[in-house]
């Protein structure tokens, strides 16, 4: 029962009691808010009152002590020996205990009445989690981790082993009206035993406290400092709860990454920094939810770059000690081509708070685009280790394996990160495509286009991107059977706009540099660039697109893109080098 989210969040430590024959044993009361009685035994206060009272008197005897001492040690050396002997017949599997100072915060359980109120438990979970992660001594993984156990009854060693902490924290929360009652326990991995439980029952409008405490309290269990920021004075982001209420449930919205809630997102922030103009936090989830727009066909690119800005400006206005305003301008400029502003926001957001995964995976994919291949290996590798169960970075890492021409790795990150969807989409069949390309496997390449054509969702579920799979699939049936004309991707392009917007000009450009054609495919490319979502440069440089590399139409794509004026200044990548005063060449076959 103990080791069960489930069950150990009701069960309450009481201490240590001395039983028959001077064996001490840990007892623990079960209750809940509905059932069980939150009192001590009156019997067990007296006990110990007792035993208080008679000081070492009840204490085992030195002999009793020493008998007990000598079985155990006899029992160790018993196990020894097994061990040694069992050594000579295989070898056992070694276990990595995780960092002490290491933490999940599980999904508070949702206990009200109204279930609508569901978001409310998550966000509250991810406040405290936020909090937590600023603590630079303490490991936190990431909310998409986290919350992947949400409504599960795991054992708390496998969360342990797959999180890699040696302690969880969860609880419960129960809003009604005005009133809330938040109950929170930290709990060890390894045995399930409690460190610490409290509950609150107070005002809804002191939840900001109830963070901070929870917070703090954990940071004494664990013995690390914790510091709430500017002052050390508690944190209120705003006064109007109806305000923070919007701003809870845009914060869930935004994370499940669709269109439609995206949309609601966004509504809901313009709500709360209505109510309340001087909520930062809000403001900066709104600049959040306005920069990824145009990766869902919401905006043009444009507009949603200048309202994001306008919004993470405003939030750092009001505080510039938020890591996520940082973040979420750097997003912006990053987008814009702005590479060294950028640069400076992110690491500015990575300084205040090195903890959050969602900056290291943001940067490390700048760091891709400009081809900086080792430094975004290792903010990859940061934001896998902050958030293991996020199917992002092991995407991410992929293609930057692809891009060394590691076709090995590149595969086990791809199918690490499909593990952790329910099947591949998007990204994820891209890269399928562009690593088959890369290696020169049609058959393979064809099945990627496959996935495609049965996708029902994102960007291959779109009638015009479908048609582009189509000419795509012929082009590689042509090659490996060439017979009659060979297929001409000129008038791809023209085919599909008719059928609506295409946003799959890259994986065109893949596949026209797969069969020889390398003027379609460098149209495709100046296709993607002036859409509004502009083209993926993180994918240029895996090997399929090295034949273009030394083409002019290339080399201007990456000067429109302001690339060679950022690598002046901050180094040149792995696949360009400066040649002379004022010119560069890109290395090729």
């Amino acid at each position: 029962m103990h080791r069960t989210p489930r069950w150990n969040r009701y069960l309450h430590d009481l201490g240590e009691c001395e039983v028959k024959h001077g064996d001490k044993i840990f007892l623990v009361n079960f209750y809940t808010d509905e059932v069980g009685n939150p009192q001590s035994p009156a019997k067990l206060d007296r006990a110990q009152q007792q035993q208080a009272a008679m000081g070492t008197a009840s204490r085992p005897s030195p002999t009793r002590r020493s008998k007990h001492f000598l079985i155990t040690v006899a029992a160790l050396l018993i196990t020894a020996s097994a061990i040694g002997l069992g050594i000579y017949f295989r070898q056992a599997p070694v276990t990595t205990s995780p960092p002490e100072k290491s933490i999940a915060v599980l999904p508070f359980e949702n206990v009200s009445e109204e279930k609508a109120n569901a978001y409310f438990a998550d966000g509250l979970t991810e406040e405290i989690l936020n909090r937590l992660a600023q603590i630079s001594a303490l490991k936190v993984p990431g909310r998409t981790s986290s919350f992947a156990f949400k409504n599960q009854n795991r054992d708390l060693r496998q969360i342990g082993d797959t999180l890699g902490v040696a302690q969880v924290l969860e609880g419960s929360v129960r809003k009604s009206g005005d009133r809330l009652r938040i109950t929170a326990q930290l709990v060890r991995t390894a045995d399930g035993y409690q460190l610490w439980s409290q509950a609150y029952d107070r005002k809804l409008d002191d939840v900001f406290a109830i963070q901070g405490e929870i917070a703090r309290s954990i940071a004494d269990a664990l013995s690390v400092q914790f510091k709430l920021g500017r002052g050390d004075k508690p944190e209120r982001p705003t006064q109007d709860m109806g305000a923070y209420d919007n701003y809870l449930e845009a914060r869930a919205l935004i994370t499940q990454r669709t269109g439609d809630n995206l949309r609601r997102a966004a509504a809901l922030l313009e709500s709360a920094v209505q109510r309340d103009p001087g909520f930062a936090k809000a403001w900066a989830a709104l600049a959040q939810a306005h920069a990824l727009e145009p990766y869902y066909r919401l905006a043009a690119m444009k507009e949603s770059l200048e309202n994001a800005e306008k919004a993470a400006r405003k939030a750092l206005a009001i505080d510039d000690s938020l890591a996520t305003a940082h973040s979420a301008l750097a997003d912006v400029l990053r987008d814009r081509f702005e590479w060294l502003a950028a640069e400076a926001e992110y690491r500015r957001a990575l300084d205040l708070n090195p903890g959050e995964a969602e900056s290291q995976n943001q940067y490390a994919q700048m760091l891709l685009k400009v081809g900086h291949l080792d430094a975004a290996m290792e903010h990859t590798n940061r934001a896998r280790e902050l958030d293991p169960l996020a199917w992002v970075p092991p995407s991410i890492a992929s293609v930057i394996y692809l891009c060394r021409g590691d076709f090995a790795q590149s595969r086990e990150m791809l199918d690490r990160s499909e593990k952790l969807r329910e099947k591949p989409e998007g990204l994820q069949i891209r890269l399928e495509l562009l690593y088959a390309l890369s290696k020169g496997d049609g058959v393979l390449a064809r099945r990627a286009l496959a996935m495609a054509q049965s996708s029902s969702a994102g960007e291959w579920s779109l009638p015009s991107n479908k048609k582009l799979v189509e000419r795509m699939d012929q082009a590689l049936v042509y090659r490996s059977n060439p017979s009659g004309p060979p297929p001409n991707f000129g008038h791809a392009l023209e085919e599909a706009e008719a059928l609506g917007e295409p946003n799959i000009g890259l994986a065109l450009a893949a596949v026209g540099a797969f069969v020889k054609q390398p003027e379609a495919a460098l149209d495709a490319l100046w296709f993607d660039y002036r859409l509004p979502a502009a083209v993926d440069l993180a994918l240029i440089w895996t090997p399929i697109f090295q034949s273009l590399r030394k083409e002019p139409r290339f080399l201007e794509l990456l000067k429109a893109a302001k690339l060679p004026a950022y690598w002046r200044q901050a180094g040149w990548g792995d696949f360009c080098r400066s040649k002379g005063r004022d010119d560069f060449e890109c290395l090729g076959p």
